[in-house]
């Protein structure tokens, strides 16, 4: 009887109309039969709190970080101010970057040199990126992973293990070309023997003839701008 007293009883006292000090007593007389008569006392667990699993990779994936910059494998995609990162936030300054996972398929990112392994396929401008925006500005790249057969990618050269076949101008990598200029890069994927634009063939091939090609640029008389390329 006392043990069926103390299970029933015990959570009433509470909202008892008991005096304190004589509530308090039962309460330990209480405590004390449940304890004796083998009653669990501890506090029941609360169930585990859960995360929206979206919720979660998208703040992995996203992170404000002090500084202009981001770590190995991420890249940014807006710079602001703000006061917790400690530095005066005048009229047009940075002083925290919002970073991003790079992605296997590609990005865009603020700044036009793309990390290794990614190749900028296209330049633009964004005020997220923090520098003004005007005629013929960029700030910004569209950076594709180096893969494929073949690439086409702005500036002049190609990632290590592909070779030039051409040269170009287009809008999207944004350079003024000029007459006859060139802004971008056709690159096709090294092999045992191939032809490429440049006098010198890359390390670990010979080089088998020289000769002019006209999407190589322009060839003054006698002279050559593109050779063909074989391992030994």
């Amino acid at each position: 009887m006392p043990c069926f007293l103390a299970v029933v009883f015990a959570p009433h006292l509470a909202v008892l109309r008991i005096p304190p000090m004589t509530r308090c007593a039962l309460l330990i007389a209480v405590v004390a039969t449940q304890i004796a008569c083998g009653v669990d006392t501890a506090p029941s667990e609360l169930p585990a709190a859960t995360e929206d699993s979206e919720t979660i990779a998208s703040t992995e994936s996203a992170l404000w970080s002090c500084g202009l910059g981001c770590p190995a494998g991420s890249h940014p995609t807006g710079y602001s101010c703000s006061f917790s990162c400690g530095s005066d936030c005048g009229f047009g300054s940075s002083n925290q970057t919002n970073c991003e996972t790079n992605s296997a398929g590609g990005f865009i990112q603020c700044g036009i040199s793309c990390p290794a392994g990614y190749h900028p396929s296209y330049y633009s401008c964004t005020f997220s990126c923090g520098s003004s925006c005007g005629a013929g500005a960029v700030n910004q790249a569209s950076c594709s992973p180096n893969s494929g057969i073949s690439f086409t990618t702005c500036g002049l050269g190609c990632p290590t293990g592909y070779h030039p076949t051409g040269y170009s101008c287009t809008s999207s990598c944004a350079a003024d070309c000029g007459f006859g200029g060139s802004n971008q890069t056709d690159c096709v994927v090294n092999s045992t023997a191939f032809s490429q634009c440049g006098t010198r063939c890359p390390s670990g091939y010979v080089l088998e003839s020289a000769f002019c090609n006209s999407s190589c640029g322009s060839c003054p008389i006698g002279s050559a701008n593109a050779v063909r390329c074989r391992q030994p």
